[in-house]
């Protein structure tokens, strides 16, 4: 786990605290004290319950394209400096709208990305401009009940499953691990490609402690590497990173290239140019590539940035998502077809 057991220990009391308190607010919901309001077409809701690294996005895009026409992506847009309910288009900077929706927006130029704290307002302003709208993805919407979701899809990450966490502080949990109970479905994501049977059951029955949702496994799929420069490779590389959780894209590069200085900064980090300049300084005195994802190259790509980028030998690694079978289709377009 993230946390070490001392601090867990230390911190649990402050963790029960916040999670009585998430669980009298589900209760109220529960009890349609507080409201959820409802629409006539289906809504999708990927989220978890930890604080990040679940791999919300590339689930999101992975449905995205799943379902295809006419479906658009409801998110609240983390990081960004704007307030309200803005539709993102291609160019917007990712300060503007944050990187993963700009991420979504570049990548599916003809689909609709809406942004909006409010979830209720979002759809409203989408279904109005757009009554065509054959269904909405709502990213990272686990614990935002003011809208009854068509589906639940929870996230959990193998390497820190949420029925081996705990609540905040004491650990990344957003709320108690019976929170999982409103999941209709729950996908292990970031799982070893060669996860065997048995211990995909053993890890099926644990989560089923908590809810009787159906239970899948998906995989990280990284793409060749692309160049954002036409620059060249070599067998050795700077990784420059700003998401949660980087360590298996580290393994995945490090498989085939030496990696002489991971550049780690937290999830959405907004770059300076001092800490750029520090980057591009090492990779031309060494002569070395550098290596970073889809989504921090949103933010790599801010005007003020832009003198510093533009001298980067820069590569993309793509990254998609691979469910171990057909099963989670199956039954998501089920959920779709029932609605």
């Amino acid at each position: 786990m993230r946390h070490s057991y001392f601090r867990t220990i230390l911190l649990w009391p402050l963790g029960l605290l916040y999670g009585c308190i998430m669980l009298v607010r589900n209760w109220l919901y529960d009890l349609g004290i507080l409201k959820s309001k409802k629409y006539n077409l289906p809504i999708i809701s990927i989220g978890n319950l930890s604080t990040g690294g679940t791999g919300k996005t590339p689930h999101t895009e992975y449905i995205l394209n799943l379902l295809k026409d006419n479906v658009a992506v409801v998110s609240r847009g983390y990081g960004r400096t704007t307030k309200g309910v803005l539709e993102v288009e291609v160019g917007m900077p990712a300060t503007d709208v944050g990187d993963e929706p700009l991420m979504l927006k570049t990548n599916h130029p003809s689909k609709t990305i809406v942004l909006g704290e409010s979830r209720v307002a979002a759809i409203d302003f989408l279904l109005k401009k757009y009554p065509n709208t054959s269904a909405v993805l709502l990213d990272d919407a686990f614990q935002h009940r003011s809208v009854s979701p068509s589906a639940n899809v929870l996230l959990t990450e193998y390497r820190n499953l949420m029925t081996l966490d705990f609540v905040l502080p004491a650990g990344n949990l957003r709320e108690f691990r019976s929170g999982a109970n409103r999941a209709d479905a729950v996908v292990v994501t970031k799982s070893p490609a060669d996860l065997d049977s048995e211990t995909k059951l053993t890890l099926t029955r644990t989560i089923q402690m908590y809810t009787s949702a159906r239970v899948f496994f998906s995989a990280i799929e990284y793409g060749e590497l692309e160049s954002a420069n036409a620059n060249q490779l070599a067998d050795s590389c700077i990784v420059l990173t700003g998401i949660a959780n980087p360590g298996p894209m580290l393994e995945f590069i490090s498989e085939t290239k030496q990696v002489v200085r991971h550049f780690r900064f937290s999830d959405h980090h907004t770059f300076s140019e001092n800490e750029l300049k520090e980057i591009v300084d090492l990779s031309s005195e060494k002569q070395l590539p550098i290596i970073t994802t889809s989504k921090d190259l949103m933010r790599l790509q801010l005007p003020q940035l832009k003198p510093l980028t533009d001298k980067m030998n820069l590569h993309i690694l793509p990254i998609k998502v691979k469910f171990f079978d057909n099963g989670f289709d199956t039954w998501l377009l089920s959920q779709i077809k029932s609605q």
